[in-house]
């Protein structure tokens, strides 16, 4: 009976034994596995991270071509606007007429005393010439530029646009001078008081060889 007993005893601890070194092995198990997950989770965050920092940058880098694109929007706007401004004129139709006809009155002047009738009296506009007499070769200043008066050198009109409150008159001209461009206001005259069109400056463009 004594050795039955101490044989159920040793059965019993060497169960118990299995038992605790099946379960050390199983919680060996349950770690290695809480780690490999523990793991896989903080590759996966990193993975996360690594994207999200890359969306970050991307939207970054969007929002300054957004920034970019608005001030060349903004640009354009401005320009466009300045563009309509320069559209809305006082000029009319008339005023065209009136234009024309004094410059066509200029290209038929025979002297520079007849020619200078049409230029516009203010501050910067002034006459050279040989002597008091206006004996030519002449010339008409415009603030720091002058323009040689030739008799019969304007040919025909070639283009017509406004600039605000002014009428900009292009024309051609003989042995290639180069164009002229009349730039035109309502103003008084050398001799005349009385206020309509007249040249306020002559703008030459050579021709280029």
């Amino acid at each position: 009976m004594k050795n039955f007993r101490e044989k159920n005893v040793v059965l019993a601890g060497f169960v118990l034994l299995i038992a605790v070194t099946i379960l050390a092995v199983m919680r060996e198990q349950e770690i290695k596995d809480d780690y490999h997950e523990l793991q896989d989770n903080n590759e996966k965050l990193v993975e996360q991270i690594v994207t999200l920092e890359k969306e970050v940058e991307s939207l970054s880098r969007s929002s300054k071509d957004l920034e970019t694109g608005n001030k060349q929007l903004t640009e354009e706007i401005v320009k466009l606007e300045e563009a309509v401004e320069a559209l809305k004129t006082p000029v009319h139709y008339q005023d065209f007429l009136e234009a024309i006809k004094l410059v066509e009155s200029y290209k038929e002047a025979k002297t520079f005393e007849e020619a200078s009738e049409f230029i516009a009296f203010k501050i910067g506009v002034g006459l050279m010439a040989q002597d008091s007499s206006l004996t030519c070769p002449c010339h008409f200043a415009f603030n720091s530029k002058s323009v040689e008066w030739i008799p019969n050198a304007v040919l025909e009109l070639v283009k017509v646009r406004t600039e605000k409150d002014k009428i900009l008159l292009t024309y051609n001209t003989v042995n290639d001078i180069g164009d002229y461009e009349f730039v035109l206001i309502k103003a008084m005259g050398r001799n005349d008081p009385t206020e309509k069109w007249r040249i306020e400056e002559i703008k030459h463009e050579s021709n280029k060889s």
